[in-house]
């Protein structure tokens, strides 16, 4: 994918040119250039400047055509890949749980099956479910996936969602004598004048926060958009934002918790009267070739997942 491409999608999804450029390793100026090329090439704008940066009409049309064009992309070098004979497995799953999950498995993988090539693809689970369905991954960590007559589906766990919020913003909202009591449940109704960061556009937890604000009669204001969860704690350590996540991404909280002075905790606070849960499953497709690898990495891949869903 061309350079302007992979630019422009790091600020559609950040909101921040910022942020893009410190994602991307280059300068604010080089990255300001790429969008202006892309701006100057299709005769229109992809960002509104004023009063907040945000995408245009046409950005939203171009972010949506350029992800597709991403997702060929992978699925081409996917396909080569099949064409060479070494072993290998093609995995997919969220990027935060990946992190969380591979230095734990793979060692231990390693010593068992050392030659075996393992490519990991991110996507949301309705994309992952397309590529398994066609045949380009051969296992998938699915949230809320949709049923199929053509893949089993493993049970790994329920997980609830918490709110999480740093001990800056919350001290500015709340008061400490609460927070105790908060610790072990909290109602969106109570966060309504802090804005968030969340996942932009549609995904099973935005469902789920919706859900839940819905029954509330809440309406939480979104300030940033990210599918990045190590961006989205970052901002909410800096006491601009809260953000909900599930509870295996929590453990993330705790290292950064373990790592920080109290002045910096970051507080972890369960959702109260949870009816909606996000269901964790392992797919594999029906019929496909178990080879002893594949089975040994599925049977590794339950049991750290189990051990690590909340």
């Amino acid at each position: 994918m061309i350079t302007s491409f992979e630019i422009f999608l790091k600020v559609a999804e950040e909101l921040s040119v910022s942020r893009a450029a410190a994602r991307c390793f280059v300068t604010q100026q080089c990255v300001s250039d790429h969008i202006k090329r892309l701006e100057e090439d299709y005769g229109i704008l992809l960002f509104n400047r004023k009063p907040h940066f945000s995408l245009t009409e046409a950005g939203k049309v171009l972010y949506e055509s350029v992800l597709e064009i991403q997702k060929i992309e992978e699925d081409i070098k996917i396909k080569f890949n099949r064409l060479k004979n070494n072993k290998k497995l093609i995995v997919g799953m969220n990027a935060t749980r990946i992190s969380l999950i591979l230095p734990e498995l793979l060692p231990v993988y390693n010593e068992i099956f050392p030659d075996v090539e393992i490519s990991f693809v991110m996507h949301e689970t309705r994309v992952l479910e397309q590529m398994m369905l066609k045949g380009d991954i051969d296992i998938f960590v699915g949230v809320n996936a949709n049923s199929s007559s053509k893949y089993n589906a493993d049970l790994l766990g329920m997980e609830k969602i918490n709110i999480i919020i740093s001990s800056k913003l919350f001290k500015k909202n709340f008061n400490l004598k609460d927070l105790e009591k908060m610790k072990k449940g909290v109602n969106f109704s109570e966060f309504r004048n802090i804005s968030f960061a969340r996942e932009p556009g549609w995904s099973r937890i935005n469902d789920l926060i919706d859900f839940y604000s819905k029954r509330e009669d809440v309406h939480l204001k979104s300030l940033y958009y990210t599918r990045d969860y190590d961006t989205q704690i970052a901002l909410c350590s800096s006491g601009l934002v809260a953000i909900v996540c599930p509870g295996m991404i929590t453990r993330k909280i705790l290292e950064h918790n373990d790592k920080n002075s109290k002045e910096n905790e970051i507080f972890i606070f369960p959702l109260n009267n949870q009816s909606e849960l996000l269901k964790i499953e392992l797919i594999t497709l029906k019929k496909s070739d178990e080879s002893d690898y594949k089975i040994r990495f599925i049977d590794l891949l339950k049991e750290y997942m189990k051990k690590n869903i909340n």
